[in-house]
């Protein structure tokens, strides 16, 4: 777990209820779900974002009598847990189907930066291992791989199971180069000389927005979620099109990926329109978010 064994010295082993200390306050809490309790609000002190929470409630969830670190018995539900760390219960299904519960290939890189002593220095070591380039043939098998992971992290739950694997089959290398061959080019992020995340983007598809640049599409690697990097390529990605002379830009996101919504009103996008797009015979809502023309 991402909290220091520590925490649960405050917490009677046989599981009943009790009080734990919080920034000068008393809380009090009930029987067997006392660790996680505890856990929850070391966490929330420590500002993790959604998909970093939810991965911790995917561990909660998954782990069983006698594995914990107090020894209390009995199980977590899923339920329990997303509620315990703020997050939907989707959000915990992709992060425990996809297997992040481990500590990522990030955070091992983040502790490589800068111990907590040194956090200037860990921030300018982060920020020097950050590229944003547009993609080449040999970044065929790295996005096709991103993808594939991202889209599962993302719409497993949403989009049904064959129709998201039919569509991931697709997206394979082969695909990404005769993209970069046919004209236009994906924005790739890369961290440690690693590609991470994508950004694909052109003129506005919608009828009634002309002259709008449109990001089609903008996915990180699950793992490396929540820090800041969505936002580098978004900026970038817009960046591209102002040089193209586009004014404005448009966002579609489907209603039910509440990350990806939340992200795009935190960057400033307004809701301009729904609409519907049919995969696997399930009608899906979709959202566009507007960032109009700079007054």
């Amino acid at each position: 777990m991402l909290c220091h064994s520590s925490i649960f010295s405050r917490v009677g082993a046989s599981g009943k209820s009790g009080a734990v200390q919080n920034d000068g306050g008393t809380l009090a809490f009930a029987s067997v779900l006392d660790p996680a309790y505890v856990v929850s609000l070391n966490l929330h002190r420590r500002h993790l974002a959604e998909s970093q929470r939810a991965k911790v409630a995917a561990k909660l969830a998954t782990l069983g009598r006698g594995q914990r670190a107090d020894r209390v018995e009995g199980s977590i539900d899923l339920s329990t847990a997303a509620n315990l760390l703020n997050v939907s219960e989707r959000s915990v299904k992709s992060a425990r189907a996809f297997g992040l519960t481990n500590v990522s290939a990030l955070q091992t890189l983040l502790y490589k930066c800068g111990s907590p002593g040194t956090k200037m220095l860990g921030a300018s070591r982060m920020l020097s291992l950050i590229n944003i380039r547009l993609s080449t043939r040999a970044d065929s098998a790295a996005l096709a791989a991103l993808h594939r992971d991202a889209w599962h992290y993302a719409y497993r739950g949403i989009i049904p199971g064959v129709s998201l694997e039919k569509i991931i089959a697709r997206r394979g290398p082969a695909w990404w180069e005769r993209m970069r061959e046919s004209g236009p080019r994906a924005l790739v992020l890369e961290f440690d000389k690693r590609v991470v995340g994508y950004a694909t983007f052109g003129p506005c598809r919608t009828r009634g927005l002309a002259r709008r640049g449109e990001i089609h599409e903008l996915y990180l690697r699950p793992e490396f979620q929540g820090v800041g990097f969505g936002r580098r390529l978004f900026d970038e990605a817009r960046c591209q099109l102002r040089a193209h002379d586009f004014v404005g830009l448009v966002v579609w996101s489907l209603a039910e990926n509440d990350l990806a919504c939340r992200f795009y009103k935190a960057l400033g996008g307004k809701e301009r329109m729904r609409g519907y797009e049919r995969i696997g015979g399930i009608r899906l809502e979709m959202i566009a978010f507007d960032w109009p023309r700079p007054r």
